[in-house]
């Protein structure tokens, strides 16, 4: 799971997302023109070509609002709304931006691993918005496994510097 939240195309995924089961999109809106427009190469002073880009990313939004919310919530729904988001942003273009999809089945693995993740969370639910807030363990403590706290100090363990070991 924390593998999976590491991952880029996570990232990016759960921007559109967000983008699509928001009411006032604002951040979500900011970080999906972002991601796109480096992706696709987009330059910010070509005005012309970024009101082309904002029209058909708005177009977008809305469309991913009404498969979100226009189809009963479902591991095959689920499925359906993240190949539309790779469609969108287009799974070459992101294979080429990000090499470790470029080979192999890690682009695949990842959205099959998405897929199982939202979708026990969408049952679990009922809506967008608490899964994606589950998924990213928003309102949680974080908890760090011996593994991932292997050569931690005990000044980085205890801040205060007291003599706790």
């Amino acid at each position: 799971m924390q593998d999976l939240l590491a991952e880029r195309l996570t990232g990016l995924v759960i921007s559109f997302l967000r983008l699509g089961s928001a009411s006032h999109a604002g951040q979500f809106w900011a970080d999906c023109t972002r991601i796109t427009a480096q992706l696709r190469g987009l330059e910010a002073d070509d005005r012309r070509v970024w009101r082309v880009f904002q029209r058909d990313l708005a177009r977008f939004q809305g469309y991913l609002h009404e498969q979100m919310y226009g189809l009963p919530m479902s591991p095959a729904q689920v499925f359906t709304i993240l190949r539309i988001i790779t469609a969108y942003v287009d799974r070459d273009i992101i294979r080429q931006a990000y090499p470790e999809y470029s080979q192999g089945t890690w682009f695949d693995r990842n959205l099959e691993g998405l897929t199982e993740q939202l979708s026990q969370r969408i049952s679990w639910f009922g809506d967008w918005t608490s899964a994606i807030n589950d998924f990213e363990g928003q309102d949680t403590v974080p908890l760090m496994t011996i593994h991932k706290s292997k050569g931690l100090e005990d000044h980085t363990v205890c801040p205060c510097q007291c003599s706790a070991t």
